[in-house]
């Protein structure tokens, strides 16, 4: 699993009693959170200036040693502003042993880096505070460098789950749970994919202090604030955890993509016991 540390302000989950399954009675809530806005589509840059970045940036980051030989290219555009290009930055690395020490160079930017005329700054908050660039520019940047991990394009609001899916889901969840867990609940629900339902289980456990874990499924984001916060993938009386549906093939790509859309923006279906 690839664990990404990123700055960014958790979505709180909420936590909820549950009841046994013999008296279960569901109480599932349209989405409280808003459909985000579309990013209008960005004109690519032209060839002459995608190669004159990748070569001032070989000087820029091989400093006094010469141009990095390695690869080289950019990751991801963010727009352009007043000249001023914004773009991710990624490809190889290089290792120099040195006596008692390793030094190295890459290629990777990590996160966006402005270019204009040959320079490059890699705080663009100090371009603003010169005027050069407002901080909605910087906003824009940053919208269109997160939508890549985290998706905004529209997908359809959810139905709820129907309630023999439910009953089924909580008796083979509880099957495999302890005892001493029990009883157990369906926190929310994220949408079925192909025969896969996707939801968050919950154990009454109490309440567990917020723990923010970001992992990376299928190159998007998710923000795992609380042990209750997992994913379980249910189908046929069997569960998954969300990389591992993805890995042996029960969830694609854009499904994971409409699961990171419908969380991210509270779009999920909540279940009130």
């Amino acid at each position: 699993m690839k664990v990404i540390l990123l700055l960014i302000i958790p979505l709180i989950s909420s936590l909820f009693l549950s009841c046994p399954i013999d008296e279960y009675s569901s109480n599932p809530q349209f989405p409280q959170g808003q459909p985000p806005e579309e990013l209008p589509p960005l004109e690519p840059l032209s060839p002459e200036i995608e190669m004159q970045i990748i070569e001032d940036y070989r000087h820029y980051i091989g400093g006094e040693e010469g141009p990095f030989s390695g690869d080289v290219r950019i990751d991801i555009y963010c727009g352009t502003y007043r000249g001023y290009v914004a773009v991710v930055l990624d490809g190889d690395f290089e290792y120099e042993k040195v006596t008692g020490y390793g030094t190295f160079a890459y290629a990777n930017s990590n996160t966006v880096i402005i270019w204009k005329e040959g320079l490059f700054y890699d705080n663009p908050y100090n371009l603003t505070y010169d005027g050069l660039l407002s901080y909605d520019d910087m906003e824009s940047m940053a919208a269109y460098n997160n939508s890549r991990a985290i998706p905004i394009e529209k997908r359809p609001a959810l139905e709820f789950l129907n309630k023999e899916t439910e009953k089924q889901i909580l008796k083979d969840f509880e099957d495999i749970t302890d005892k001493r867990n029990r009883p157990v609940s369906i926190n929310a629900y994220y949408g079925t994919y192909n025969g896969c339902v996707v939801v968050k289980m919950g154990l009454n456990r109490g309440f567990q202090l917020p723990m923010a874990v970001s992992i990376a499924v299928a190159e998007t984001l998710f923000l795992l604030s609380t042990p209750e916060a997992v994913f379980s993938v249910w189908k046929k009386g069997q569960f998954y955890g969300l990389e591992d549906a993805y890995d042996l093939g029960l969830l694609t790509r854009d499904d994971i993509r409409s699961i990171a859309y419908y969380d991210w923006h509270q779009l999920y279906i909540i279940y009130r016991q």
